[in-house]
This record gives C-alpha cells, sequence and structure tokens, in this order.
C-alpha cells in the first residue's frame, strides 16, 4: 500500500507509543493538570484524577501526553513538573485566554502524532473524519502489524486484528479534533521534516526499541554497537532482519563475555575494547541511546536516544571507535 503520512517504522512507532492510552483533550483539564502537577512534588494519575474529577484512564491520558511533550519528567511511577511546565502552568492562569492558548500550542506542535494528523488535514481541501481514519488508520493499521509481529506491545484490535490507533473514529474525533480547534492549530504551524528525533521509552511505551528496530528493519547492513546484549534484545534484532526480507543481513559489535547466540543474517564481532555508548547505526540513520541491547533497557526502564541522519562525517566517527567494522 502507498504509505503517504506514516511511511517509517520510526513515523509509525512515535505515533503509536506517543499516543498510547491518549484518548481524548480539553485544554480547561489540561491545563488543570499542569498547574497541580507544578503545585506538588509529584502526582499520579490518582491525584489528577481525584482532584479534577476525571476517570483514573482519562488522568493517566493527560499525564501520558504532558510526558511525552516534555512538560513532565517521569520516575519511580510518579511524574513531575518540568521548569516547562511551570512555565506553560503560569500562562495559563486563565485557561482559555490567548497566552495560555499559545504556550500549550507550542508545546503540542513537537508532539509527533499531532504532526502526522495536522500533515494529513493540511493535503485535504476540506476534512472529514472518516476519510482521515480510513486513510491514517489504514496506515497505521500496516504499520501496527508490523510491530505487532515484531513482539512490540501493540495492543490488537478485536479477533487479534492490527488496530487503526491511535486514528480511529473516537480519538479522531475526541482528540486530534478537539486538539485543533481548541489550539487554533493550522496549516501555518506545519513544520519541515526535522533532521533529527528524540526518542524516549519506558515500560509499556518503548518508543527506543523502535527506533533500533526501526534502524535494523530500514536500512541494509546496519551495525550494532553495545556494551551489553540479551535473548530479548537479540529476539528484537533477529524479528525485525526476518520482517525486512530475504538477504537482510546485521553486525553486531559487543564487548567479550557476552553470551551471544547465532542466528542467521547477525555477524557477531567482540571487542576487548570497553564500551561506553550505544549506537546503532546504518548509511541512512543513526540511532545514539542510552539503551543496551537487553529487555530490561528496551522494553521496561525509561530510556533515551537521538535519531539522526547519517553523514560521511558521524560515520567516521563511529568507524574511528571501532576501527574497520564499517568498511
Amino acid at each position: 500500500m502507498e504509505l503517504r503520512f506514516v511511511k517509517t517504522l520510526l513515523d509509525a512507532g512515535k505515533t503509536y507509543f506517543e499516543s498510547k492510552g491518549v484518548t481524548s483533550f480539553d485544554l480547561e483539564k489540561f491545563a488543570e493538570m499542569l498547574r497541580l502537577a507544578s503545585s506538588l512534588r509529584k502526582v499520579d494519575a490518582k491525584t489528577i484524577a481525584d482532584a479534577l474529577g476525571l476517570h483514573p484512564s482519562d488522568a493517566s491520558g493527560y499525564l501520558r501526553l504532558g510526558w511525552h511533550s516534555g512538560l513532565l519528567s517521569y520516575s519511580g511511577k510518579a511524574y513531575y513538573a518540568t521548569r516547562l511546565a511551570r512555565d506553560v502552568a503560569g500562562a495559563c492562569s486563565e485557561p482559555g485566554s490567548r497566552g495560555c492558548v499559545e504556550a500549550v500550542r507550542r508545546v503540542m506542535l513537537s508532539w509527533y502524532p499531532l504532526r502526522v494528523f495536522l500533515s494529513y488535514l493540511c493535503s485535504r481541501r476540506s476534512f472529514n473524519a472518516m476519510d482521515a481514519v480510513r486513510e491514517l488508520g489504514g496506515e497505521m493499521r500496516y504499520w501496527n502489524g508490523v510491530m505487532m509481529r515484531l513482539g512490540l506491545p501493540v495492543s490488537p484490535a478485536g479477533g487479534g486484528e492490527a488496530p487503526e490507533k491511535p486514528f480511529n473514529s473516537y480519538v479522531v474525533s475526541a482528540l486530534f479534533e478537539r486538539m485543533v480547534d481548541q489550539l487554533y492549530v493550522g496549516c501555518e504551524h506545519l513544520r519541515e521534516p526535522a533532521e533529527y528525533w528524540y526518542v524516549r521509552g519506558r515500560e509499556d511505551e518503548p518508543v527506543v526499541a523502535v527506533a533500533v528496530a526501526h534502524v535494523v528493519y530500514t536500512y541494509r547492513e546496519p551495525v550494532l554497537v553495545t556494551p551489553r546484549v540479551d535473548d530479548e534484545g537479540l529476539g528484537l534484532v533477529v524479528r525485525a532482519l526476518r520482517e525486512a526480507g530475504p538477504g537482510r543481513s546485521a553486525t553486531l559489535v559487543t564487548v567479550k563475555g557476552q553470551g551471544v547466540a547465532r542466528y542467521p543474517g547477525l555477524d557477531v564481532e567482540f571487542t576487548e575494547k570497553p564500551l561506553h555508548a550505544n549506537i546503532y547505526a546504518s548509511e541512512g540513520e543513526v540511532l545514539l541511546s542510552s539503551a543496551n541491547l537487553t529487555g530490561d533497557s528496551l522494553y521496561r526502564s525509561v530510556e533515551f536516544g537521538v535519531v539522526v541522519k547519517s553523514s560521511p562525517s558521524l560515520l567516521a566517527v563511529v568507524d574511528d571507535l571501532l576501527p574497520g567494522v564499517l568498511l
């Protein structure tokens, strides 16, 4: 199928997992959540639900949205307001004010699922919600199926099929249309594609794991450099190679002493050098990440990374670290 808006596995992973559990938007409630988070040392879904009269799942959704948009930090099952959140909360002393709308809009324009929706919206002469579900939802159904086969935690639709989320009929109406309307988002806010992407992952929202799989799935002969590896991490790489098609291969570089099972298409090289970084490199893109190639790092821990376009100078730096690996 033609993929016009969700073009890559990384696009799909950021769209799905950065919206997971976020099903609706209301500017007043979101602003109240930010003010409460800014006034308390830490908050969780129960605190927000009790204070704002929300269903716990809606409260959790607002907190997830705050985390993915950089307004909240997350540690130990609790959320903490960042300086940015306190600034936005200050601008939202009157939630419907122009200052509040502009402050929240500035932040939300960096939220990847909204950027995908806006790119679709601006490609149309007129908007029809059912068309959006069919087209955007159809692209997400394709990619969610890929992610399910990769073993990523995508919740299936009825009958075990790949879901349209987040572009099903309810979420398009209750979240994306309302966010566009309440924040006065227009095509003038559509941005050029970025040269780099920040990725963050945690339990049940493994965007960093998607980024690793993206490098392996999308590009030929990637090189994966990591000091730690286990069977869960290897399993993701092997599934991505198989999903990409026959003849695909990757090279794994890790320190001596790691027990690494052998798989077709996966070449393993050991180094005696201490490795202090995780580099997942290809000729197209490079992921620099805190995440080791282990199940805990990829699926259960809070991890960070940046995906950047490859360049000869960047690949030369990687090759200097590991002479001959990229030749």
